[in-house]
This record gives C-alpha cells, sequence and structure tokens, in this order.
C-alpha cells in the first residue's frame, strides 16, 4: 500500500455504506493516481466488499452486469485508456463560457399583461 491508502485506516475502506467514513473513503480515491489499477484489481479478483478504486460494491455490481464479456479488467481499462488517448481532446469549458452559452439558448420570458 502506498500514499493516502498507506496512511488511511483500512477500516476506513469497508464502513457501513452511505456513513461519513464511506464517503470519507470514496474522497480519498477520487485523486488518487493508482484508482484504475485498484479498481482493475478488485474486479479481476471477484472482491465483492469494500471501496476500491472509487467503486462502491453496488456499482461495481452493476459494471459487471453491464459489461459481463469482459475477461480481463486490466486490459480493458489500458484499452480504454488508450483509446481516449488517441481522440482529440477540446480544451475544457470554463463555467463562464458555458453560462453564456446558456444564456444565449435560453429565451426571452414572456411578460403577460396585467388586467387594470
Amino acid at each position: 500500500m502506498r500514499g493516502a491508502y498507506a496512511k488511511s485506516d483500512l477500516d476506513l475502506f469497508f464502513a457501513v455504506p452511505r456513513s461519513v467514513e464511506h464517503e470519507r473513503a470514496l474522497g480519498i480515491c477520487t485523486y488518487r493516481l493508482a484508482r484504475t489499477e485498484c479498481l482493475a484489481q478488485a474486479f479481476d479478483g471477484w472482491v465483492t466488499h469494500g471501496i476500491f478504486g472509487g467503486a462502491t460494491p453496488a456499482w461495481r455490481r452493476k459494471l459487471l452486469r453491464r459489461r459481463p464479456h469482459v475477461t480481463s479488467w486490466c486490459d480493458h481499462f489500458v484499452r480504454a485508456r488508450a483509446e481516449c488517448m488517441s481522440r482529440p481532446h477540446r480544451p475544457p469549458d470554463t463555467h463562464r463560457q458555458r453560462n453564456r452559452a446558456a444564456m444565449k439558448d435560453m429565451q426571452e420570458p414572456q411578460v403577460w399583461p396585467v388586467a387594470p
């Protein structure tokens, strides 16, 4: 175990769902570089409990049902990452740009005449 995981209490990753500890474990996983590898290890090892790679057991079960054909999740994630990196990326929009675009799309509010 390395990084934030090594400094964390391991019981944290096996906390009661929707508890404060559970949310904290999900937060620890969010920005980890090894997140995908951790998730692949949980899938390939058929780990049924605990938070791995920022995924709850329920989320992992749902993904397993959606992709029953995957035999190696590590290979699957490597291919997906390579495919994603081969596509041209556009720079992310800023909040301000998104808000301007949304304002353009909005219609002027209709003003109803007030009865005298």
